[in-house]
C-alpha cells in the first residue's frame, strides 16, 4: 500500500463529512467549511500530485482517484461518510458509489454533472494536453480561471487569489494526468437511479461549466435528493459563497438528521 495518504480530519465528534477537491485545485477549497464543524467532523485531503501531495504519483482514471478515497477513509479510520466532491470531485464520489456505497452515507454533489465529456470536451481536454506538453502551463490554468468564478468573485480578491494558489500548486504530471482522466471517463447518468442515500446538490447561480439546469437533472434524476442554488456564485460555490453554501449544507444535515 505504501505511505499512509494525507489527510486532515478537524472536529470533535459527530459523523464525518469527507470533501474530495475539484480540478486542478487542492483540498484548501474546503477552508471556508471548517465552519461545519460544530455539527460533525470534516475530512479533507489532497489528491495525488495536488496541494501538499504533488509529489505523488497522479491518479490515471476515476479508479485510481476512488481508491485514493477509500485509502484516505482507511487511514483516518472513517467507516462510514457523508461523501462531498466538487466539479472532478463529484465525478468521483460517483465512483466511489460505485466501488463501495456501503460506506457513502449520503451524497453532497457541488458544482458537477453525470454526464460524460461530450464531443466539445473532449476536444477542449485535448487542447489542454497539447498546452501541457508544449510548456503553456500558465496559459491552460489563465483560461480555467476565467470559467471557475463568477465576475464579482473575480473582483473580490479572496476567491481569486485562492483559486489561482491552489491551481499552481498542482504539478505538471497530475494537470496532465487528470485532462486524461476526465477526458476518459464513463457516463455516470446511469448510476444517478442507483443512489439511495441522502443527496444534496448544490450549484452557483453562475455556474458557467455546470450550470444550474445540469444540477436540476440530476435532482430529477437521484430519488429523493435535494437542489440547493447559491447567488452569485459561479463554479466553486463553497469558496465564493461559504456562508450561503454552509447554511445549505447544514440545513440538509438536520433534515436528515446526520449530524449532531
Amino acid at each position: 500500500m505504501g505511505t499512509m495518504p494525507p489527510f486532515q480530519l478537524l472536529g470533535a465528534r459527530g459523523p464525518v463529512l469527507g470533501l474530495i477537491h475539484g480540478f486542478p485545485l487542492d483540498a484548501t477549497l474546503w477552508d471556508e467549511q471548517r465552519a461545519l464543524t460544530s455539527h460533525l467532523r470534516l475530512l479533507t485531503f489532497d489528491l495525488p500530485g495536488f496541494g501538499a501531495h504533488r509529489a505523488a504519483t497522479p491518479a490515471t482514471d476515476l479508479a485510481a482517484f476512488a481508491e485514493h478515497v477509500r485509502a484516505v477513509l482507511d487511514a483516518a479510520g472513517v467507516e462510514r461518510v457523508i461523501l462531498g466532491g466538487l466539479s472532478m470531485g463529484g465525478y468521483i464520489a460517483f465512483e466511489c458509489w460505485r466501488r463501495f456505497p456501503q460506506r457513502i452515507e449520503a451524497l453532497l454533489l457541488c458544482d458537477t454533472r453525470a454526464e460524460a465529456d461530450g464531443d466539445e470536451a473532449r476536444a477542449n481536454r485535448a487542447r489542454g494536453l497539447a498546452a501541457m506538453r508544449e510548456g503553456r502551463r500558465t496559459e491552460l490554468l489563465e483560461g480555467m480561471f476565467d470559467k471557475l468564478l463568477a465576475p464579482q468573485s473575480r473582483a473580490a480578491g479572496r476567491p481569486a487569489a485562492a483559486t489561482r494558489a491552489m491551481m499552481h500548486r498542482a504539478s505538471d504530471a497530475a494537470i496532465s494526468a487528470a485532462l486524461a482522466a476526465l477526458r476518459d471517463r464513463a457516463d455516470a447518468t446511469p448510476t444517478l437511479a442507483t443512489i439511495t442515500v441522502p443527496t444534496l446538490i448544490v450549484c452557483g447561480e453562475e455556474d458557467a461549466l455546470t450550470p444550474p439546469p445540469i444540477a436540476r437533472a440530476m435532482h430529477e434524476a437521484i430519488r429523493g435528493s435535494e437542489l440547493a442554488l447559491v447567488a452569485d456564485a459561479g463554479h466553486l460555490a463553497p469558496l465564493e459563497q461559504p456562508l450561503a453554501f454552509n447554511a445549505a449544507v447544514a440545513r440538509w444535515l438536520a433534515t436528515h438528521h446526520l449530524a449532531r
